[in-house]
């Protein structure tokens, strides 16, 4: 606030000095209409103008100053509120207890029982022809598997999707700042929430949004592909769009 002060004040002596130079040469090469009232309202007209110039950029200045005060506000109860949502989805994990596994041990456990299912359909057929026949296998097959979990992960994951889509809906930080913070919730994900997190996007109820926001912000980018049920899955995972039919 300082320094903007000081640097108004330079241009408005500039300004003002200007004017007066030229004052001082009209009434040079027009002696004849130099008289003591026409300089003094020129000088007068002069102050005026100057002063008005220098309040109006003082306004200015103000305005942007409070402005910034106010998204700086902003982006602290952004931060608040995302710090509070992550904190909260930690004792939704920690509060899961599943025979004698609490916590994040129960991902691991809940990925299995996954697999296992996937395999059992497997049987049915013995390699994967089309794409769309292949999502809706794993749909039938996460849908088993979310009914004997839902009580365990169902409030995990509906939180989870919050979190993201509450920092992308935020219009008071750039996009490279949701990269930013969506990096801090990718932080926080362990192997198999990965796992489980990335059959869950392509469920039929969440009708892909959730997986939308996956990719944009990259929220799987250190998924272990090689625990997939099947390497074809990623594909699927990737052009979802292209293989969702409901």
């Amino acid at each position: 606030m300082e320094m903007k002060t000081i640097k108004m004040k330079d241009k408005k002596m500039l300004l003002v000095e200007l004017l007066v130079a030229i004052l001082i040469i009209y009434f040079l090469l027009n002696p004849a209409k130099a008289n003591i009232g026409d300089i003094a309202t020129w000088i007068g007209s002069i102050g005026t103008v100057g002063t008005l110039i220098y309040a109006l950029k003082q306004l200015e200045i103000t305005k942007e100053e409070s402005q910034e005060q106010n998204k700086n506000v902003n982006i602290q109860r952004f931060e608040n509120t995302l710090f509070n949502l992550l904190s909260f989805n930690n004792d939704i994990i920690n509060s899961i207890i599943y025979n004698d596994k609490k916590g994040r041990e129960y991902f691991e456990i809940a990925y299995n029982q996954l697999k296992a299912f996937y395999k059992e359909n497997k049987k049915n057929y013995t390699h994967i022809k089309d794409y769309i026949q292949e999502l809706n296998s794993i749909r039938n097959v996460y849908e088993k598997f979310y009914k004997l979990n839902q009580r365990y992960i169902g409030h995990y994951f509906r939180n989870l999707y919050h979190i993201i889509k509450f920092i992308d809906r935020n219009n008071i930080i750039n996009q490279n700042d949701k990269e930013y913070y969506a990096s801090l919730v990718r932080a926080q994900l362990s192997t198999y929430e990965m796992l489980l997190i990335f059959y869950n996007s392509m469920n039929k109820y969440s009708e892909g949004k959730f997986l939308l926001l996956i990719r944009k912000y990259d929220l799987l980018q250190q998924l272990d592909e090689t625990l997939l049920l099947d390497k074809t899955h990623k594909k699927i995972f990737d052009d979802f769009e292209k293989y969702d039919r409901k």
